[in-house]
C-alpha cells in the first residue's frame, strides 16, 4: 500500500508540472509506468477528487484538479457530509451533520453506520446505496428522516471516494429539500386545483371575497375575479390591456405596513416574478385610481413553476383588511387619547387574574409609582412593596377581604413610596371584581388616581384656617395691644408672599422680609451662592446671620434704604417696616452685583478655599449673580420702601378691623 502512494504522488507531481494536461502515454512516459498501471492510479485519482479528466473526442487529458478537497469542503457547506471507509464505519462527519444528530464527533467517529451504535433511519434506507459507492457506483435517491414524529426531506448523494492508501470509501451529502419539497407540493395542490372543471373553478372565484388574479411569464392578466377588480377599482374593460410588468400597474401607488410608499420591486407581484420566491402574507396598501381610496390586502404571490424552474405563471390573491385596518388605527388611537388622558388625568389603570395571579398595569401606573413605563412584569407582591408600610397591611386586606367575602367593589386612599426618589404620593385605589359562570370571582379590574395635589392643597387650605384662626386670636387676645403685635401677627403672610413672588418676577432682584430677629417670614429670588454655599455652611451662614442682625440693629427712618456689602462680598439693601411708629421687620433687597464694579474674584477664591467649597460650582454660581444698573437699583427701591409702607398700613388697619369688629361683639 505504500507503493500505491508512492505511485499516486508521482502522477501528482508530473501533473503539477505540467498545468495544461497530459494524457496516459505521457504520463506513462514521464514516470516510467505501464499505461494500464497509469490508468487504474488515474481512476482512483479522479474518483477520489484530485485529478479532473477532460475528454478532447477519442482523447483522455488529465489535470491536477483545482477543486477545494473534500476535507474543506466539510467545513463550507450547509450540506450534512459524513466520510465512510469501506466496513461502513464513520472517519469524518462535518458540524451540520452532528448538530443536525445531536451527537458529538467523538462519540460517532469509528462507528458502524446503520448499526446500533448508530442508527441512520432514513426511508427508504440509505445502506444498501452507501455499499454500492464503496463498489464504485454513483446514485442519488430522495430519503425521508423521521424524528420525534416529524418529516424531514433530503436529497442525498452517494459518491465512491478513493483515499490516499487506495482504500475505497463512500461520501455521502445529504442536503435538505424540506422547504422545497413544501413548496411543491403546495404547488401541486395549486396545479391540481387549477385542472379541475372550468366551471367549478370559475364559479369559485366569482364568490371568494379574496381578490384572485393569474398572470403569465409576460405579465399579462389571464384569470382574474369580482374582488380584484374591487380592491382596485377596475373595470373589465380596463384589464384587456393591463399588464403586471407594465407602466400601468407600476403607476397604482403602494405602501407598506408602516404607510411607505413600495418601489415597485418591492411589490409582491413583481418580486415574486423576479425571484422566483413565493411571497406569504403581506401586508399592501394600494391608492385605487378611480376615487384615491387606499384599499389594504394580505397579499400571496405564488410563482408557478416549468420543470425547468422557468417561472411560467404567478397566482396572486389580495385578501382585502381595509375594515380591520382601519378599525386596528382607530383603536390605537383610541389607546394613545386613553393613556394620554391617563397621563393628564394622572390616572392609571390595572387588572388583575386572580386564578393565574398576572397583573397587568397601564403606563400611567408605572409613572404614578415613580417607574418608567412597562419598566418590568408587574406582580401584586410589587404593587404591595410600592405601597406606604404604614398603610401596606389596610391596603392588602381591602382587596383581600372584598374577595373572600365576595363583594364587588372596594376601594381605598392610601400612599405609595416612589422608589427611585423616596417620595411619598397620595392615591385613591377602587376595585371591581368579575366572576365566572360559577359565581367564583377570577378577576380584578381597578384604577389609581393619584390625588396628592389635592390632598396637599386640602391640607394647605386646613393649615390657612388654623393659621388665620390663631392669627385672630392673638389679635382679639384680651389685653392686647395691637400696636405690640409682630409683623407675623398682623399679617397675612401667605397673600404677602404671592405678592413678592410677582414682584421677582417682573424685576429679576430677589426680595425678603425678615423680623428683627433673622427669621426670614416671606420672599423668593436666593441666588444659588447664596441657598446652596453662603447660607449652608455654618461659617458663612454665619457671615450672613450677622449681617442681618447687625443692620437690625441700626435705627432708619420710615422711607429710608441703606445699600450695603453683606461679610460674604454680595451687595444687600434693606427698608425698615414701621407699625405704631415701632420698627418690627425688615423689608431686605438684594445679592446682586453693579454692572460698572469689579468683583473681586480673589475673594471669593479664597472663600471657596477656606470653607471647602467645590471652587468650580461656586465660581460657577458666582458668575450667576445678577448685575444690576445703579439707577435701576435707585428706582426699584424707591418703589420696595413705598411698598414697605403698605404692608406696615395694611398691617395696622387689619389688625384695627379685627379690634373693632371684636369690640361689637
Amino acid at each position: 500500500m505504500a507503493t500505491d502512494r508512492e505511485e499516486f504522488a508521482r502522477i501528482r507531481e508530473v501533473l503539477k508540472k505540467n498545468p495544461r494536461g497530459m494524457n496516459v502515454i505521457e504520463i506513462a512516459a514521464a514516470i516510467d509506468m505501464h499505461r494500464q498501471s497509469v490508468t487504474k492510479y488515474l481512476e482512483m485519482l479522479v474518483i477520489s477528487g484530485q485529478v479532473e479528466m477532460r475528454t478532447f473526442g477519442p482523447a483522455k487529458v488529465y489535470y491536477l484538479s483545482q477543486r477545494l478537497p473534500l476535507s474543506a469542503m466539510l467545513s463550507i457547506t450547509s450540506d450534512m457530509i459524513l466520510l465512510l471507509d469501506r466496513d461502513l464505519k464513520i472517519i469524518n462527519a462535518n458540524d451540520a451533520f452532528l448538530a443536525k444528530m445531536g451527537a458529538a464527533r467523538e462519540d460517532i467517529l469509528n462507528k458502524v453506520i446503520g448499526s446500533e451504535y448508530f442508527p441512520l433511519e432514513f426511508q427508504p434506507s440509505i445502506i444498501p446505496r452507501i455499499a454500492d459507492a464503496i463498489l464504485g457506483k454513483e446514485s442519488r435517491i430522495e430519503a425521508v428522516y423521521k424524528k420525534r414524529s416529524k418529516e424531514q426531506y433530503f436529497d442525498v448523494k452517494l459518491l465512491p471516494v478513493v483515499f490516499d492508501d487506495g482504500q475505497p470509501g463512500a461520501t455521502v451529502i445529504m442536503e435538505d429539500v424540506t422547504g422545497q419539497k413544501r413548496a411543491e407540493k403546495e404547488r401541486e395542490t395549486i396545479m391540481a386545483r387549477l385542472k379541475e372543471s372550468d366551471q367549478r373553478f370559475r364559479s369559485l372565484l366569482q364568490n371568494l371575497r379574496s381578490g384572485v388574479m393569474l398572470a403569465d411569464a409576460d405579465g399579462r392578466i389571464l384569470v382574474y375575479n369580482p374582488a380584484f377588480l374591487q380592491i382596485f377599482g377596475f373595470k373589465d374593460e380596463d384589464m384587456q390591456s393591463l399588464n403586471i410588468r407594465g407602466m400601468e400597474w407600476s403607476a397604482i401607488e403602494s405602501f407598506d405596513s408602516d404607510g411607505r410608499i413600495l418601489p415597485p420591486d418591492e411589490r409582491p407581484s413583481i418580486k415574486a416574478f423576479r425571484t422566483g420566491c413565493p411571497i406569504k402574507n403581506m401586508l399592501v396598501g394600494f391608492r385605487r385610481l378611480t376615487d384615491g381610496r387606499i384599499t389594504w390586502s394580505l397579499v400571496n404571490a405564488e410563482p408557478l413553476k416549468a420543470p425547468d424552474g422557468r417561472v411560467e405563471r404567478l397566482i396572486c390573491t389580495y385578501y382585502d383588511i381595509t375594515e380591520r385596518k382601519l378599525t386596528e388605527e382607530a383603536l390605537r388611537e383610541n389607546e394613545t387619547r386613553l393613556q394620554k388622558a391617563q397621563e393628564i388625568a394622572h390616572l392609571g389603570s390595572w387588572e388583575l387574574d386572580i386564578r393565574s395571579g398576572s397583573l397587568t398595569w397601564s403606563d400611567e401606573v408605572y409613572r404614578i409609582f415613580g417607574l418608567q413605563p412597562q419598566q418590568f412584569t408587574a406582580t401584586y407582591q410589587a404593587f404591595l412593596d410600592m405601597v406606604h408600610p404604614d398603610d401596606r397591611e389596610a391596603v392588602d386586606t381591602a382587596f383581600t377581604t372584598s374577595v373572600r367575602e365576595g363583594r364587588d367593589t372596594y376601594e381605598i386612599v392610601h400612599r405609595v413610596v416612589r422608589k427611585p426618589t423616596g417620595e411619598i404620593r397620595f392615591v385613591h385605589e377602587k376595585c371591581e371584581h368579575y366572576r365566572d359562570a360559577s359565581g367564583q370571582i377570577v378577576r380584578s379590574v381597578g384604577m389609581i388616581h393619584d390625588i396628592t395635589e389635592r390632598v396637599m392643597m386640602e391640607k394647605a387650605l386646613l393649615d390657612r384656617e388654623e393659621y388665620l384662626k390663631l392669627r385672630l386670636d392673638a389679635l382679639l387676645a384680651p389685653g392686647g395691644d395691637i400696636c405690640e403685635k409682630t409683623l407675623e401677627e398682623v399679617l397675612d403672610l401667605p397673600a404677602l408672599q404671592e405678592s413678592i413672588d410677582s414682584l421677582y418676577d417682573v424685576t429679576g432682584i430677589g426680595i425678603w422680609i425678615l423680623g428683627l430677629d433673622g427669621k426670614v417670614l416671606a420672599g423668593k429670588g436666593w441666588q444659588d451662592i447664596c441657598s446652596k454655599f453662603h447660607r449652608s455652611h455654618p461659617g458663612t451662614c454665619k457671615n450672613c446671620v450677622e449681617s442681618d442682625l447687625y443692620l437690625s440693629g441700626k435705627q432708619l427712618a420710615d422711607g429710608e434704604y441703606e445699600v450695603y456689602r453683606c461679610k460674604n462680598g454680595i451687595w444687600d439693601i434693606r427698608t425698615p417696616i414701621i407699625v405704631c411708629g415701632k420698627h418690627i421687620a425688615n423689608l431686605y433687597s438684594g445679592q446682586f452685583f453693579y454692572e460698572d464694579e469689579e468683583i473681586d474674584r480673589a475673594f471669593f477664591e479664597r472663600q471657596a478655599d477656606k470653607y471647602g467649597f467645590d471652587k468650580q460650582e461656586y465660581m460657577a454660581a458666582l458668575d450667576r449673580v445678577p448685575r444690576v444698573d445703579r439707577e435701576k437699583v435707585l428706582k426699584t427701591m424707591g418703589f420696595y420702601t413705598k411698598f414697605a409702607r403698605m404692608i406696615a398700613r395694611q398691617s395696622y388697619s387689619n389688625a384695627r378691623l379685627a379690634k373693632a369688629l371684636a369690640d361689637k361683639k
